[in-house]
């Protein structure tokens, strides 16, 4: 017999990228319009004219939308953080929806109707509880390891192997906040969900961690979908 399960995840998260901009591009903007940079780079579709009122940032200096400077990470994802938790639920693959008839107070008949079955939530395990100290509980990534693995070029163009060296780029964040949910890919067993085969991969973000997969024996969960509402925006160099 087979089960199919699927995880959602839920509270706090979002749209979170990492991307690299120039030394001298990222100097400008610490140097000459600081308070501004958030809302700037959060902006969508900027045009740089007087409708947008960014037409005074001169064109060298000029960046675009904050998802698409993601270079190095980008991410919509639930926060790994105490105020979260995960629902597992079992997904009925056969019978998905259910007739109903309907009979009034008066018992007479009305015509049938389809609903549909939710899934049976068969266990929540909030974020609190879990032990983060264990590897085969919590696959914790690190950004900067993995571009030193992946683009080695572009690490030491941020982290320069002499000391005396100055970097030619800078990293810089965007994080678009939602509270909500995230429902991630469906995955199959030969027997009963237990929580002690589950891990969860997460990557570093500044000082959070990223919600990202999870892996079940030999099956990786990646986002199927998400919703939620925004709450705020911010994005920063980080020199």
């Amino acid at each position: 017999m087979s089960y199919t399960y699927q995880i959602s995840a839920y509270r706090y998260g979002g749209e979170h990228t990492i991307g690299t901009i120039p030394r001298k591009v990222a100097l400008w903007w610490m140097r000459n319009h600081s308070d501004d940079f958030e809302h700037y780079f959060m902006q969508d579709d900027k045009t740089h004219d007087s409708e947008d009122n960014w037409g005074h940032i001169p064109e060298e200096y000029r960046l675009e939308n904050f998802y698409e400077n993601a270079d190095i990470l980008h991410h919509d994802c639930c926060e790994f953080s105490d105020e979260g938790w995960i629902e597992v639920n079992l997904i009925d693959e056969i019978k998905k929806t259910v007739v109903v008839v309907q009979v009034d107070k008066d018992g007479n008949e009305h015509p049938p109707i389809e609903r549909r079955i939710l899934p049976k939530e068969i266990a929540n395990i909030k974020f609190e509880d879990i032990d983060q100290s264990e590897d085969d509980v919590v696959n914790f990534v690190s950004w900067e390891e993995l571009l030193e693995e992946n683009n080695p070029d572009i690490f030491h163009k941020i982290y320069p192997e002499d000391n005396n060296t100055l970097p030619e780029l800078c990293a810089v964040y965007g994080q678009r906040f939602f509270k909500g949910g995230w429902v991630f890919s469906r995955f199959t067993t030969n027997h009963k969900f237990d929580a002690s085969k589950l891990i969860f991969t997460t990557k570093q973000f500044e000082d959070s961690q990223l919600l990202v997969g999870f892996k079940y024996e030999d099956e990786e969960m990646i986002l199927y979908s998400s919703d939620g509402d925004h709450k705020w925006d911010r994005a920063w160099i980080d020199d």
